[in-house]
Parts: C-alpha cells; sequence; structure tokens
C-alpha cells in the first residue's frame, strides 16, 4: 500500500513517513499475537494492549470477539473514543484506560454487568462520566484516579472525594433520574397536552423548564426530584391549556403555589390523625376543623385540643 494512502501530505521527509509505517506496522503485529494468544487458550483471561500507539483507526476489532475475557488493558495509547461494541464482552471485570486522550467513555458500558474496576487515571480531556453508569452500582468498586483527572465534572469529582464510590453514584442517579424525569415531560407535553405542535419547541421547553427546576433547588436534589414529579402528574392543572400562551416563569409559579396547596394539605392530614389517635371519640368533621385552625396559626384551634384533651381524660378517670 502506498504511502499517500496512510498519510496525507506533510512537510516530513518519505524515509520519516516509511519509518512511521515501519513502527505502526510493528506494533499492528505485536497487538495480533497478543490477540492470537487469547484467541487460541481461552484461559487467557487477559488482553494487555497498552503502550501500542492505538487509536481510532488502528483499534483491534478483533478484542471485540474475545467474549472470555476478564480484562482489558487499553492504558497508555492514543484513543480518543472506544468503540461501544467493548461492551459485548459481557464478561469484563476490569477495563484499564488510563493515560490515554479520552473525550468520552461509551454509554454502553453499563450493560457490563460484572465490571468491578474502570481505571481512569490520567485523562486530560475527560468532562464526565454517562449517567447510565450508575446502573453498575451493583458491581463497580473502583474508578481508579478519576480524581486526578483536569477538567472532570466537579460535583461528581466533589463527592467522590468526600463519600467515594457511593457519593460518585449518587450523582449519576441525580442525573440520570433528571434526564428520565425530563423524557416523562417531554411525553406529557407532546403526547398529552400539546399533541398538535412542534415537538423540537416543546422539548426545548421540556429541557429548559428541568433545567430552571434544577437550579431552584440547586441545593436540596429531592426537591428538585419531587418538583418534577408533580410537573410530570399534575400537567394538566400547571400548564396553559393552549402552548402558545405557555409562559415558563409563570408556570414555575403555579408549581410553586401547587407544592405549597399539597404541603399544606399533607400536614393538615397528618394533625387530623393524630388528634383522631389521641381523641377516638371525637367526630371527624371537628379533627378536620381543628387540624385546619392549628396548621393556618389559629391558637385558639389549638386551645380547643387541648380542652378536648383534658375532658377527655377527665371522663376516662371517672
Amino acid at each position: 500500500m502506498a504511502v499517500s494512502e496512510f498519510y496525507p501530505a506533510t512537510t516530513v521527509t518519505r524515509a520519516e513517513l516509511l519509518s512511521r509505517l515501519k513502527t505502526e506496522e510493528g506494533e499492528s503485529k505485536a497487538v495480533q499475537g497478543r490477540l492470537e494468544k487469547c484467541r487460541r487458550n481461552r484461559r487467557v483471561k487477559v488482553a494487555h494492549l497498552c503502550g501500542l500507539r492505538l487509536n481510532e483507526r488502528t483499534f483491534p476489532a478483533g478484542v471485540l470477539t474475545l467474549a472470555h475475557l476478564r480484562r482489558v488493558d487499553l492504558s497508555y495509547n492514543n484513543l480518543k473514543r472506544l468503540p461501544g461494541e467493548l461492551a459485548r464482552l459481557e464478561a469484563l471485570q476490569e477495563i484499564w484506560l488510563d493515560a490515554n486522550p479520552l473525550e468520552q467513555l461509551p454509554v454502553s458500558l453499563h450493560r457490563l454487568k460484572h465490571l468491578r474496576l474502570l481505571s481512569l487515571r490520567e485523562l486530560p480531556r475527560l468532562r464526565n462520566v454517562p449517567r447510565e453508569y450508575t446502573e453498575l452500582r451493583p458491581t463497580l468498586v473502583d474508578v481508579g484516579g478519576l480524581e486526578d483527572c483536569p477538567v472532570i465534572n466537579e460535583k461528581l469529582l466533589e463527592a467522590l472525594r468526600e463519600r467515594g464510590m457511593d457519593g460518585f453514584f449518587t450523582v449519576l442517579e441525580i442525573k440520570h433520574l433528571r434526564r428520565q424525569q425530563q423524557h416523562k415531560l417531554m411525553k406529557v407535553l407532546s403526547e398529552g397536552l400539546y399533541p398538535f405542535d412542534d415537538p423540537s419547541a416543546l422539548q426545548a421547553c421540556a429541557q429548559r423548564l428541568t433545567r430552571k427546576i434544577k437550579i431552584i433547588n440547586s441545593a436540596l436534589p429531592e426537591a428538585a426530584k419531587l418538583a418534577m414529579s408533580r410537573l410530570i402528574k399534575h400537567g394538566e392543572r400547571i400548564f396553559p391549556a393552549v402552548f402558545s400562551e405557555l409562559d415558563e416563569a409563570a408556570v414555575l409559579e403555579r408549581l410553586k403555589r401547587f407544592d405549597e396547596e399539597l404541603q399544606y394539605r399533607e400536614e393538615v392530614t397528618a394533625l387530623e390523625l393524630k388528634v383522631k389517635a389521641a381523641m377516638p371519640d371525637l367526630p371527624g368533621d371537628v379533627a378536620h376543623r381543628l387540624a385546619l385552625e392549628v396548621i393556618s396559626g389559629d391558637l385558639g384551634g389549638l386551645r380547643r385540643i387541648v380542652v378536648f384533651s383534658l375532658d377527655l381524660l377527665c371522663r376516662r378517670l371517672r
């Protein structure tokens, strides 16, 4: 094969290009040799492919056929991306990716149900970890060296440093749930409320509302989760009948009022049950009215509860 078919025109000499080809050819033979060893002997569970200057073009597709592998070491190469087909190796327990210019990780790796170690040291370009990796929680015990990745998501890094793998997975779970809730909100808008409106406009609206709810409740992820759940469940009561009349600020304000009203009702119900438990002879409507008065800040209601309680106690003592 001609040199020009491998390399574009450059300022380096032909001799230098030929030298590079020989080096690459030698590395290719080394890869083939290592894979052939794994292929012939199924007792060999480890594929050492580190330090071979592999990139997306030279990645050995043969490794994707070795379903018996337990460990794949791709450290110290030149990989910016990994093939998603790596998830075919369902028996994998360890993947070593240290010292590569990786820009992202394949989402598909979340299907590796036996994965225990995902080594991510010295990855200068990696910014995030797919939220779907939350599904690896039952088995994954280490993401070795992720703290050393300089541009990794700060929230993920902080959680990992403070709470270890538990914190790591908690952040991923929050992100994963938020994405799922965004999809559900989109379904409410596109299939329920506004089926004849532009899907792209509805999608953009769902994304913005999800992001705003996240920002409003940034200190309380659980509150953001509940707010999204209520927006999805009670969308018909919160969104306007016509999409063109939708004002996102007004939607968020109605959601806030709806949350306050729901919380008020829950508090009244909880107190009403306590009143009934303490005074089983008290009529239900009276217990409800007293609970309303107390939750509303009416001290008269509280005084009446005390009077009823004392009266009941006196009757029992007789």
